[in-house]
């Protein structure tokens, strides 16, 4: 009969070490082999929102507004009137005092030197208004004797005293000039005024005068 010899325990130690250190190299060569990385890649995209415009508000000009200038209303001569006052208006001075500005000073009419005996006149730098007197004072008549009329006061054909006399005769309804020898004058009629030119040629007559109801000394 054989009898089993015992192990030593030394052996027996010597064994479960060795067992343990081949556990451990087990277990890191499993843990140096990492599985597959994970994607990195971004969540969603953020699209910026539009960039606000950084155009400057214009800035108010500070610059006043200009008011445009009025001109005054020409006050117009004609057959109808002088302005806005009518030929046979009753009183006719406090208008046109208020219209024109003072006459001879004081805006009292002086007796007229060649006239028919009953008018009187007004006088303003080369505007000469007749009145009648006849009956009460009324408007009867205007003269235009050069080219110093009161400030804003001109024809209504805006032909006027300087004007070579050519200017009358082309007016509409202008009458052919009529020669008046006494006076060295041509006379040219339209739209009831009348227009006085000096000399007997047409071509070469200036108007020195232009009238409604004209007062003449011959």
């Amino acid at each position: 009969m054989r009898t089993r010899r015992p192990v030593p325990v030394a052996r027996i130690a010597l064994g479960t070490f060795a067992i343990a250190v081949l556990a451990v190299a087990g277990l890191s060569a499993c843990s140096s082999n990492p599985g597959p990385t994970p994607s990195t890649s971004p969540s969603a995209v953020v699209t910026p929102t539009q960039t606000p415009s950084l155009t400057p508000t214009p800035t108010p000009s500070l610059t006043p507004s200009v008011k445009p200038t009025v001109k005054p209303a020409a006050i117009l001569l004609s057959s109808a009137g002088i302005g806005d006052v009518k030929m046979g208006t009753v009183d006719p001075v406090p208008a046109l005092v208020k219209l024109l500005g003072p006459a001879n000073g004081s805006g009292i009419p002086e007796a007229d030197m060649c006239g028919p005996g009953n008018t009187t006149s007004l006088m303003w730098p080369d505007l000469v208004v007749h009145l009648d007197t006849s009956a009460g004072v009324t408007l009867w008549g205007w003269e235009l004797r050069g080219p110093a009329a009161p400030a804003g006061v001109t024809t209504k054909s805006g032909v006027v005293p300087g004007a070579p006399l050519s200017a009358a005769i082309a007016l509409p309804g202008a009458a052919a000039p009529i020669y008046w020898d006494v006076m060295d004058a041509l006379i040219v009629d339209a739209d009831g005024v009348t227009y006085w030119g000096q000399g007997s040629d047409p071509a070469k007559s200036t108007i020195s005068d232009v009238a409604v109801n004209g007062i003449t000394c011959d």
